[in-house]
């Protein structure tokens, strides 16, 4: 118990997050709705301490005009209909209603908040998110969106020609003497609580909207939280969005959605708060900026002792310099026996990692193929820095699997430095034995810039693979062994010097804790149907150039990060390749 408890900073939350964030910014797209005023971060009196996810959006028609000339035919074509949907449920055919009615009055920003119904059900006044109980929630999220108005006098001038209207429309209910209009069959709801147009999906989040109003609980974001957050918000930058997400919230909601048995305790247990940011619109692209924090109480000495054993180190510096140029994709994260370390305590809380990723499916199956044991034989002489890169090569095309349509097109390269070479050698050593017995591997050595480099070829040589040294210290394993001597003879120009790599990662950041970089302007393109992604989410990554990731640890408990996603443009003509 006392593992889970001392549980340090996760690289496979850095994983969620950056899916999550690539997620939100594709149901964005898709979706039609954009996602989180003018005062603190995030601070609408309406919203409850415990919802799942907060957005303040920005209502300047210029910066959504722009936005929409990004992304791809499919993309906008989902877009239009999306929107054209939610007009027709709010407004029905009168949809003119917004742009005559209501647009003229609502101020810089709206707010969109998600709310797990569980606890859009709950009438009592501050529900507590250890509370939740999966056996008794629902697969299904509330979500309200918050119009600003302008002034009180606005407020109410708008809400009588919204009655006058759109009566035929609504169906009247009340709750603690606030009038609610609830759209005659559907579960939507219209309200208007001090200077906000409140819209929600349900009645039942309506009536906890028109609670927190009332008991005046609705900080989402802790003063810690705060704090870190005002560097970001001293900037002049314009935001598109403001947004925070819950994190013991959102894990227990993908319990729900998840096929696994996560125990309560184990999600209260972790020690991760929440995640908060802003997304600013550049001439390029999106770029996201925010910070991840950790519980901390000043008066619970277990959580500051949590604190003390959070990581303060980065530990990634410069993996990128020993890659090429034309590099596709590139991992760098840090210290390899923290990662796995972390990842072990995170398959314990976190339902969005599937089953057969757990750990013991994963060393049962290093243990089956290698005759060694993962912990015990591989992790001891693996030392601060790991990368894994994609890089085109004309030579090698691999098949995944036994679907021939399912191809990876370029050279896998790990990257792996070293603590203790003489242990790892002895252990390279056993796998040499081990792939020309067990598997049938041919196993051949050469030498190249008078470096020596072993090579393991499958039976049909379908497959090839080949490791060796880079420096003292340094180990690379390749799929694929054309890709070698580029590697020996260091690259004359690395990734360092490849624009894109420059636009989306923050390379002044030296050293750092993680880096993703995804050139997906390339042949990379073709390699999108292998990921484990749904249509929906594909068809987003094909509407994107390129994507950058990078996060450094900041202080004991915060870590900040940076995301960079510059989409492809409707006049872009390369959107009408084969994608």
């Amino acid at each position: 118990m006392s593992k889970r408890k001392l549980k340090k900073f996760r690289w496979l939350n850095w994983g969620t997050v950056f899916f999550f964030l690539c997620s939100w910014a594709a149901a964005y797209l898709i979706s039609g709705q954009p996602l989180v005023k003018d005062s603190v971060f995030i601070d609408v009196p309406l919203i409850p301490q415990e919802a799942i996810f907060v957005a303040s959006i920005s209502t300047d028609s210029k910066q959504w005009q722009q936005l929409q000339q990004w992304g791809t035919p499919e993309i906008q074509a989902a877009l239009k209909r999306r929107l054209t949907r939610l007009s027709k449920s709010l407004l029905g055919s009168k949809s003119e209603s917004y742009q005559n009615l209501i647009k003229p009055f609502i101020g810089k920003e709206v707010t969109l908040a998600y709310l797990h119904s569980n606890l859009a059900q709950s009438t009592s006044p501050t529900p507590s998110v250890t509370e939740y109980s999966p056996k008794n929630s629902s697969k299904q999220k509330s979500l309200v969106l918050l119009l600003p108005l302008k002034n009180q006098l606005l407020a109410k001038q708008l809400w009588t020609q919204l009655n006058s209207q759109l009566k035929s429309k609504f169906g009247e209910k009340s709750y603690k003497k606030i009038k609610i209009k609830q759209i005659k069959n559907n579960n939507y709801c219209i309200s208007l609580i001090g200077r906000f147009i409140v819209v929600s999906t349900d009645f039942s989040s309506m009536k906890r909207v028109i609670d927190t109003h009332q008991d005046s609980a609705s900080s989402v974001i802790t003063p810690r939280a705060e704090k870190a957050l005002a560097n970001i918000s001293k900037t002049t930058d314009q935001n598109l969005a403001k947004f925070y997400l819950n994190i013991p919230a959102a894990l227990e909601f993908a319990t729900t959605l998840s096929s696994r048995v996560i125990l309560p305790e184990s999600i209260q247990q972790q020690t991760k708060q929440g995640i908060a940011g802003k997304v600013l619109l550049e001439s390029e692209g999106l770029r996201i900026q925010g910070i991840l924090w950790h519980k901390l109480n000043n008066s619970d000495s277990q959580n500051l002792t949590l604190a003390k054993n959070l990581p303060t180190e980065n530990s990634v510096k410069n993996m990128a310099q020993n890659l090429p140029i034309e590099t596709q994709f590139m991992f760098a994260g840090g210290n390899i026996k923290q990662l796995w370390q972390d990842f072990v305590a995170e398959s314990e809380s976190n339902p969005l990692i599937p089953i057969e990723f757990q750990p013991v499916i994963l060393t049962n199956w290093i243990k089956s193929t290698t005759n060694l044991d993962w912990e015990q034989d591989f992790l001891p002489w693996m030392g601060d820095q790991i990368s894994l890169a994609l890089i085109p090569t004309k030579e090698e095309i691999f098949t995944l699997g036994k679907n021939h349509h399912n191809q990876l097109e370029g050279a896998l390269v790990v990257m792996l430095q070293i603590s203790d070479r003489d242990h790892g050698e002895q252990i390279w050593m056993q796998l040499d034995q081990t792939v020309a017995t067990k598997h049938n591997f041919q196993v051949e050595s050469f030498h190249q810039s008078a470096q020596p480099i072993f090579k393991w070829t499958s039976p049909g040589k379908k497959a090839n693979f080949a490791y060796g040294w880079l420096e003292e210290d340094l180990l690379f394993f390749t799929l694929g062994s054309s890709i070698v001597p580029s590697l020996i003879e260091k690259p004359k120009q690395n990734l360092n010097g490849n624009e894109l790599y420059q636009q989306t990662i923050l390379t002044r950041l030296n050293p750092n804790q993680m880096q993703i970089f995804l050139d997906l302007d390339s042949p990379m393109r073709e390699n999108i149907e292998l990921l484990p992604f749904s249509p929906k989410q594909k068809m987003f990554l094909k509407a994107i150039n390129t994507i950058g990731f990078t996060t450094a640890i900041t202080d004991e408990i915060t870590t900040s990060f940076k995301i960079v996603i510059q989409p492809k443009t409707i006049k872009d003509k390369r959107i009408k390749d084969k994608i």
